[in-house]
């Protein structure tokens, strides 16, 4: 059955941590269709249709999982309009062989997301070229060594996200914000470090900035990454972030019909 946003988001927030890639489905992106299953009017299980970039881009739409109950899986997938091919994620690994079967497609070890917790960070000496970014620094700095577009930048700014970059002069460097807050936590997100520059410390420096302001508004500092970017993985162990949730993907051309 279709439900309502409200009715995902009360089933998601019992076990925000485990749910946190689905909320931000849920919150931040642009979702097409909500099943749930019910056992005695309580909800055990849903799915969340999202393809936020589908104006953009070819990509396929994602079709995120969760359940509570072993029952709840294949009531769901008796879903008729599923949309193909398409992008099949879960969080929970119990669940994938079964997915397997039924899409009659692997899931790919590569494919996915971690979620880590940052430790408190104990103050410390800000890197000499780290500094939160301003709606001047838009139309004054060259944003061009990140790949970074001033009306980016505005947007970001004006959705309140809160962006820290290492500044050379006039040039940005490297840069991270604070974004997508849900319950306690917010995110570091869209960590990038100018390929020159690349090595010398920045990406931690501007993390570890974001971090610290995430945590000194008494939210918990959230950082997610794709398991293909070993480098950002490194980055958050080398701050001693926790890995807390882990996501898999099957990419399905064909789903079954049942």
């Amino acid at each position: 059955m279709s439900i309502a946003p409200s009715v995902a988001r009360s089933y998601l927030v019992r076990n925000l941590d485990q749910h946190l890639a689905l909320l931000g489905m849920l919150d931040y992106e642009a979702v097409q269709a909500i099943y749930g299953i019910e056992h005695r009017d309580i909800l055990t299980g849903i799915a969340i249709v999202s393809n936020p970039l589908a104006m953009l881009t070819d990509n396929p739409p994602t079709i995120a999982f969760s359940i509570a109950e072993e029952h709840a899986l294949p009531e769901l997938l008796q879903q008729r309009d599923w949309p193909k091919p398409s992008i099949w994620s879960t969080h929970q690994p119990h669940i994938l062989a079964q997915l397997e079967t039924w899409l009659e497609s692997r899931h790919d070890p590569a494919r996915g997301a971690l979620y880590y917790i940052a430790p408190t960070l104990q103050p410390s000496q800000a890197h000499p070229l780290v500094r939160r970014l301003t709606w001047e620094d838009a139309d004054q700095l060259d944003l061009s060594r990140c790949s970074l577009k001033a009306t980016t930048l505005r947007h970001w700014m004006r959705r309140g996200w809160r962006i820290f970059g290492a500044v050379d002069g006039s040039t940005l460097l490297s840069y991270a914000m604070a974004a997508y807050p849900i319950g306690d936590t917010e995110e570091v997100a869209s960590v990038f470090t100018a390929p020159h520059v690349r090595g010398h410390g920045l990406a931690r420096a501007v993390v570890t900035a974001t971090v610290s302001d995430i945590q000194s508004r008494g939210m918990r500092a959230i950082y997610a990454t794709k398991k293909t970017n070993l480098a950002s993985q490194g980055v958050a162990m080398g701050l001693g972030m926790r890995l807390r949730l882990e996501t898999w993907e099957i990419l399905a051309t064909m789903p079954n019909t049942l």
